[in-house]
């Protein structure tokens, strides 16, 4: 049997006392338990998980993190789920996978619209996305293609071109 937590850190406070905190489930996932389960976390902020059970092999024997996709990766996600796409509309999207962390269900969102005879600049400031700013995590020079520039609020996707947004 399998039990999934989704969102674990969301749901369940990092400590105290209440019946709400991570720390009820430390003695349960070290296998105290004589029912066997396999135990399945899913978090999206390390940070609000209780130190404990990280580097715990006894208590998590697995920890499988998901990167966010790469250029490469977007590009064949959006040739498969939006079979009518220009390369130009590509590049607009992989350009803006560079500056901002993007994720599949981020993607998913992108290609529904796109598939809709939307265009990139047109969506994306309706998107129900966090705008965290630029990111770093890419380092790779941008293509030739479109052009971003980080001119965007902390909440707001804004266009810059008529070719690309943020």
């Amino acid at each position: 049997m399998a039990v999934i937590f989704d969102e674990f850190e969301k749901i369940f406070t990092l400590s105290g006392d209440d019946e709400m905190s991570q720390t009820q489930f430390l003695g349960l996932f070290d296998g105290l338990s004589t029912t066997k389960r396999l135990y399945i976390l899913s978090v999206n902020d390390l940070s609000r998980v209780n130190e404990f059970m990280l580097n715990r092999p006894g208590r998590f024997h697995y920890h499988l993190r998901f990167a966010y996709p790469e250029p490469e990766t977007v590009t064949t996600y959006l040739r498969d789920q939006v079979p009518a796409i220009s390369q130009s509309q590509i590049e607009e999207v992989v350009e803006f996978t560079r500056k901002h962390d993007t994720n599949f269900d981020h993607l998913r969102a992108i290609a529904f619209e796109l598939c809709g005879g939307e265009e990139f600049k047109d969506v994306i400031g309706d998107l129900n996305m966090k705008r965290p700013g630029a990111s770093t995590r890419r380092s790779k020079p941008a293509s030739s293609g479109p052009t971003v520039t980080t001119t965007s609020s902390p909440d707001m996707w804004t266009c810059s071109t008529s070719t690309a947004c943020k």
